[in-house]
């Protein structure tokens, strides 16, 4: 009986509520059914309409991007006339993002075209990094914001109320007539210091984990080089446990050094796979053919580590793969090969220590330091040479 009751409960017309559009109206009462569904923007003010019209907004601002500039620096002044409190606006010491606060200006320019062309995510050396949602959404009101306030301006400039030249944009308080409420003021300056602290957070969170491969390379490569030194000063037989340390600690590095590449260049100008092991040959076989290593204890400690290619020592593996008949000049074959793979590798290893001291200012974007690239490639371009030299099967035969 109480289903049966719904069900005929359920046939009745209803009326037409106060939530609803005009679309619910029953054609039973000779209303016609009109084209919107549901409510509408009016009515909410939060449907999706509202991010369309939101994204019509940003993009008219981006096209009057040369009255941007103009009418945020009014803003600022008409907020520091009416002595509104801007003690809210976030931190702006991070090293990273000096130059959009350089001119230390309340609202910078540059700051508000990044909020403009804000999308959803953002790529930095070939990975996507989202933005959060309550970030958008902070971008959308500050643009909502600032529509009304640029509205007004652009009114004020045509009557002539605010003076086009550069001279007069000192007095510009005193020739407005139609100043904009102090409410708007302080809503447009609460939406700036929110969208500001969201955007650099993430920003800034972005650029950490877009940085990685690079922090992970410096801190792999630092115990290589403390091992190395230890060798330098310990005696036999310790020395011999400390190369087998080296050994790990340069298989380590090798392998933070592949993601590095990876992040730097595509996969058709890089190796898939580091060996550890062939740095340590070129060593030995640059060390054994009779070449000055000019007082490089990092090349003598790798020509000494003991590693072992199918069960075949190194020395033994060495003189299978140059033989008795010398090259031309008398060095022994592979030796200029091995010489460019070391040389490329100290270069490498060079370039990438020396962002230590910067990583807090540094570009997140790897692609675009030039003497890294540089440095990769042309290690890469050893790597692949010494390898087809030395670790190819054939070569044994």
């Amino acid at each position: 009986a109480q289903v049966a009751q719904k069900f005929s409960t359920s046939l009745v017309p209803r009326a037409k509520t106060a939530r609803e559009g005009p679309c619910v109206m029953s054609t039973l009462q000779g209303q016609p059914l009109h084209a919107s569904f549901g409510p509408t923007q009016s009515q909410f003010g939060s449907t999706s309409n509202s991010l369309v019209g939101c994204r019509v907004k940003r993009q008219e601002a981006l096209q009057r991007a040369e009255l941007v500039e103009e009418c945020l620096a009014w803003l600022a002044q008409e907020v520091e006339s009416r002595g509104i409190n801007s003690s809210m606006m976030p931190n702006r010491d991070l090293k990273r993002f000096s130059m959009y606060f350089a001119g230390r200006e309340m609202f910078p320019k540059d700051v508000f075209m990044e909020a403009l062309k804000l999308d959803k995510k953002e790529v930095v050396n070939g990975r996507a990094f989202y933005f959060s949602n309550e970030l958008l959404g902070s971008r959308d009101t500050l643009v909502m914001a600032y529509e009304p306030l640029s509205k007004g301006f652009m009114k004020l400039r045509l009557t002539g109320a605010i003076a086009n030249s550069t001279t007069a944009m000192s007095s510009r308080s005193a020739t407005i007539t139609q100043p904009p409420s102090k409410q708007r003021l302080e809503h447009f300056l609460g939406r700036w210091a929110d969208f500001e602290n969201r955007w650099l957070s993430e920003k800034e969170n972005h650029a950490v984990e877009a940085l990685m491969p690079l922090v992970n390379s410096i801190l792999a490569l630092e115990p290589l080089k403390a091992s190395q030194a230890k060798e330098a000063v310990l005696p036999y037989p310790r020395v011999q446990h400390q190369r087998a340390v080296t050994l790990k600690c340069l298989e380590g590095f090798m392998k933070a050094y592949g993601e590095l590449a990876t992040a730097v260049l595509s996969s058709l100008k890089r190796e898939l796979h580091h060996d550890a092991r062939l740095l340590v040959l070129a060593s030995f076989c640059f060390h054994k053919a009779g070449s000055e290593c000019n007082g490089d204890q990092n090349r003598e400690s790798l020509a000494k580590v003991p590693v072992f290619f199918d069960n075949t020592d190194l020395s033994t593996y060495v003189f299978k793969l140059a033989g008795a008949a010398p090259a031309e000049g008398g060095e022994v074959k592979g030796v200029g090969i091995a010489a460019e793979l070391l040389r490329a590798f100290d270069e490498v290893c060079n370039v990438i220590m020396s962002f230590k001291t910067h990583l807090e200012e540094c570009n997140p974007s790897l692609e675009d330091h030039t003497m890294l690239v540089e440095a990769i490639s042309d290690f890469e371009k050893s790597y692949r040479r010494a390898k087809k030299k030395f670790l190819e099967p054939d070569n044994l035969v």
